[in-house]
């Protein structure tokens, strides 16, 4: 596992930490099932407490990105529907800005899903 820390940046080191596996879960990097380093093992690798470990991987298990067992931490299974829900935010939120960019030029919504089907098909 690659994560980056910034010790002089203005976020804390936990939500870095917290920011970079879900990230990597987001990108696909890390997949449902996946196990994490321990948090000792990840606590020296990127050279932070263990507490900080702790609230980072707290902060992921509340949004149900991870599970923790007596095996160790895991990618959960929930974790795929979230990626889906987030990549869905993002879509929504461009097409939101392309809708408006096309009502300011008079294109209409016919015109928009030919648009739409022309970029699906290519």
């Amino acid at each position: 596992m690659e994560i980056e820390i910034k010790h002089n940046f203005n976020m804390p080191i936990y939500m870095q930490l917290y920011e970079k596996i879900k990230e990597q879960i987001i990108y696909g990097k890390l997949k449902r099932g996946d196990k994490l380093p321990s948090y000792r093992e990840l606590a020296k690798l990127c050279n932070v407490s263990l507490v900080t470990v702790t609230k980072a991987y707290g902060l992921l298990n509340e949004e149900k990105l991870i599970v923790a067992s007596q095996q160790g931490c895991f990618i959960s299974e929930n974790a795929a529907a979230i990626v889906v829900d987030y990549h869905m935010q993002q879509i929504e939120d461009k097409l939101k800005a392309a809708i408006e960019s096309a009502k300011t030029v008079d294109i209409s919504l016919e015109e928009l899903h030919i648009l739409i089907n022309e970029l699906w098909n290519e």
